[in-house]
């Protein structure tokens, strides 16, 4: 039995329009998904429509090579005296009568640096001369004096108290010459000491003394002790740490290359938080102390990759170089950026962190962009079947 109130109609009704809205939106979406991939064909092309676009330019390519470099750490440092000895006069009050030398002079160890004034010296000299052959006179006339009386002692003809006398002259007189002997040798000694003397050989670095002046005991002169001079290099504690005993350092001076030995380093840290590393530097270096000289210490070799410098690219204060990347088509590839660090420079090539097995573009790089496609005309140098 079929209802036929006006409510049961619209129930219908309500139901057949909500029917009929799914079904309309179902369509459109179906529509939206069956359209979607013919809008995007003509939008942009396929990839193997993109790979089969035309070369920008032919290029030649290379492999990283690879080469050896020397491990070094560069550092500032003090050039200095290994050992200096200082010279003074050993009399206090003498004028300076003469200087030989000069800054930079080789002297040997006992040569003559300065004379001091050696008039009144001489005269001390000359009178504990004087002064000596006195009392040996003296000397040898009590010995005879006692050797005259004291046969006369054994037959009574003088008596024991006067050759006592004579016997205590003998020794007075033995006494008066040890003494003049000392004074004398005294007096020698300090004419000797109007000599200034190298204690050591080596140069000549610093020079206080003037004619005419007194020696007061203060340093006259300061020898470089045979020379030798180090390089006093300031590294922090890290740095230092990887630093051994006998390793090489190399300094430019004076457009020499200049090879040293580090002799010590220091076990602890300065003020400014850095460790000193002495270097010996050879006696030909012609470093002079007092400079302020940037080195290198040397450590092991060892081998890094390297491309020529034309395929360096340089921009906004960046380093890159152009790697290719084949594409599904033969013979063609895609440039890719890859930003670099450069370690050093070797003859006409670069030494940075290149990875070993990649295609790198070796001329040309300023004509090219990111993703341009190009085909190759050599790599190493050898001619590719496109480049024939």
């Amino acid at each position: 039995m079929t209802d036929s109130s006006p409510d049961y109609k619209t129930a219908t009704q309500i139901r057949n329009h909500a029917k009929g809205l799914v079904l309309f939106v179902l369509g459109i979406v179906i529509g939206v998904f069956l359209l979607k991939p013919l809008m995007q064909s003509d939008d942009k092309p396929s990839p193997q429509a993109a790979e089969t676009q035309p070369s920008v330019m032919a290029v030649r390519a290379v492999r990283p090579q690879t080469v050896s470099v020397q491990d070094t750490l560069s550092a500032n440092g003090l050039i200095a005296a290994a050992k200096t000895a200082e010279v003074g006069g050993q009399l206090s009050g003498v004028a300076i009568e003469q200087v030989l030398v000069e800054v930079g002079d080789w002297v040997r160890q006992g040569q003559v640096l300065a004379v001091l004034d050696t008039r009144t010296l001489s005269e001390q000299v000359a009178a504990g001369e004087a002064e000596l052959a006195a009392a040996v006179a003296a000397q040898k006339k009590a010995q005879a004096d006692l050797a005259r009386t004291e046969p006369l002692l054994a037959i009574d003809a003088v008596s024991r108290q006067e050759v006592d006398a004579y016997r205590a002259a003998v020794s007075q007189s033995d006494a008066n010459v040890r003494a003049a002997n000392a004074r004398l040798a005294t007096a020698r000694t300090n004419q000797a000491r109007s000599q200034v003397v190298a204690p050591v050989a080596g140069i000549i670095s610093a020079k206080n003394a003037q004619i005419g002046m007194l020696a007061t005991g203060a340093s006259l002169f300061s020898i470089i002790e045979k020379g030798q001079l180090q390089w006093r290099a300031a590294l922090s504690p890290i740095e230092a740490n990887r630093v051994r005993i006998g390793q090489l350092a190399r300094l430019e001076i004076a457009d020499r290359t200049i090879t040293g030995k580090v002799v010590r380093i220091s076990p602890v840290a300065n003020d400014s938080r850095e460790v000193a590393v002495w270097v010996d530097l050879p006696k030909d270096s012609g470093a002079s102390a007092g400079m302020y000289q940037a080195g290198e210490l040397i450590f092991a070799e060892k081998t890094l990759p390297a491309v020529p410098k034309s395929a360096l690219m340089s921009s906004d204060g960046y380093d890159y170089l152009w790697l290719l990347e084949p594409t599904q088509t033969a013979g063609q590839y895609r440039t890719k950026r890859h930003n670099i660090s450069i370690i050093s420079y070797q003859e006409d090539k670069i030494i940075a962190d290149v990875p070993q097995d990649a295609l790198v573009v070796a001329e040309g790089v300023s004509f090219l962009g990111e993703n341009d496609l190009v085909t190759l005309v050599s790599i190493d140098n050898q001619p590719t079947s496109e480049g024939k």
